[in-house]
């Protein structure tokens, strides 16, 4: 007798199916988190101070509107000229401060003539600067003006030295020497001297914002501008541009005596 034997035919699953179906999931799972996290902006400012163990020092609230004469002048930050903006920025570290005006200069005392920043090679003249009427129209404003030269500028009717109120002083971050071409870089903490005719005063920075200025409404501007208005504390302002490429931001760095 004649024994049969069966076989029994088992299914083979190509390997090509087996891969394709992981690249399936995978690509399936790597979308559901991409569609579940939020994107971030491309353009996001630096991620600044002020979370230090320091009092967040905030500007004096503006006076009430209907206080204000029809007259009052609009007074917003300064700010680099766009004519001036070089293609290339390969100008020299410092430029001559001869070159700056000094007829407008007079001194007084308590006005700050010299500003030290250590930790930044900042060892530059101080000069007294003024307002500029700026704008058309009906958007009338004034701006300060910024020496042309390797120098900080000081607002003529902000506070002098050892007194109550806010030292404001401005200059170019990239044109004209680049005094503050490194002021974004400044730490919390970080000394500051400025000197007058009779001696010198020290100071620790406290504070450092970035705000958005080029293009927004005058009423953003306008509460940009309360950064220099006077306080009832004594403190240093400094007013710059950013970024390095161009001047669509203020930088403002504040300092307290540091006693």
């Amino acid at each position: 007798m004649t024994r049969s034997s069966g076989s029994t035919k088992e299914a083979v699953v190509p390997i090509g199916v087996v891969l394709l179906t992981i690249g399936a999931i995978v690509t399936g799972t790597a979308v559901a988190v991409w569609l579940l996290i939020p994107l971030t902006a491309p353009y996001a400012l630096p991620e600044l101070i002020p979370l230090a163990a320091v009092p967040t020092l905030t500007p004096t609230p503006p006076a009430d509107a209907a206080l204000l004469s029809e007259d009052e002048r609009l007074i917003l930050l300064p700010e680099t000229p766009l004519d001036a903006i070089p293609l290339r920025f390969d100008l020299p570290s410092e430029a001559s401060a001869d070159a700056a005006p000094t007829a407008l200069f007079a001194r007084q005392p308590g006005q700050p003539l010299r500003l030290i920043i250590p930790s930044l090679s900042v060892n530059a003249p101080i000069y007294k600067v003024g307002l500029e009427k700026a704008g058309q129209g009906d958007e009338i404003y004034y701006q300060w003006a910024v020496p042309a030269a390797y120098a900080a500028g000081w607002h003529g009717d902000s506070a002098l030295l050892g007194q109550p109120g806010n030292t404001v002083l401005n200059g170019h971050h990239n044109i004209y020497g680049q005094i503050f071409r490194n002021l974004v870089d400044v730490e919390v903490g970080a000394e500051m001297v400025l000197e007058d005719l009779q001696g010198s005063y020290q100071y620790r920075i406290v504070q450092k914002q970035i705000l958005a200025e080029q293009g927004q409404p005058l009423t953003i501007r306008a509460a940009n501008a309360r950064w220099i208005e006077p306080t009832g504390d004594e403190r240093v302002t400094i007013v710059t541009c950013w970024p390095m490429t161009g001047n669509s931001h203020r930088l403002i760095v504040v300092a307290v005596p540091a006693q």
